[in-house]
């Protein structure tokens, strides 16, 4: 349907497919949510800030997703419509504008999902560093369900 192009500096814009071999370098009039085959599909959905981190997720075998232009990008009606009736984690990035998002995005989602968790994570900028500081899935398991890990 469309791509989100990142430049150095960074910055982002997206661009749709103009049937004729080129882009149009502008936002697709209508807006999905990242990687929705497979949120459509599973029953727990992890939502997360960016691209960098549904992918981090993905590697370690979890269905995530976000939705396109960052923190500041409007959650609409179409992605609370596709996660109705899921287990939605929210992992808000760890400053103000990701809580922020995360208490938008929740408030459209309550009484709509079967089950909603805000899952801040205590190291790390995102669940991206967080991984990357040795964290392991069976931990992010734990975490998620509100669980403590014994080793």
């Amino acid at each position: 349907m469309y791509q989100t192009v990142r430049t150095e500096p960074k910055s982002f814009f997206q661009r749709y497919p103009d049937n004729r071999g080129g882009w149009v370098n502008k936002k697709y009039p209508y807006q999905v949510l990242y990687r929705l085959r497979e949120v459509v599909e599973n029953p727990i959905i992890f939502v997360c800030e960016g691209e960098k981190d549904v992918e981090t997720l993905r590697s370690y075998g979890f269905v995530a997703t976000t939705n396109a232009g960052g923190c500041n990008a409007p959650w609409l009606q179409q992605f609370t419509d596709v996660l109705r009736g899921r287990e939605v984690v929210l992992i808000p990035d760890r400053d103000a504008p990701g809580r922020a998002r995360v208490g938008r995005i929740a408030r459209s989602l309550l009484g709509k999902v079967a089950k909603l968790v805000i899952l801040e994570l205590e190291e790390g900028k995102d669940v991206t560093e967080w991984f990357e500081r040795g964290h392991s899935d069976v931990e992010f398991i734990a975490l998620a369900e509100g669980s403590e890990v014994t080793q």
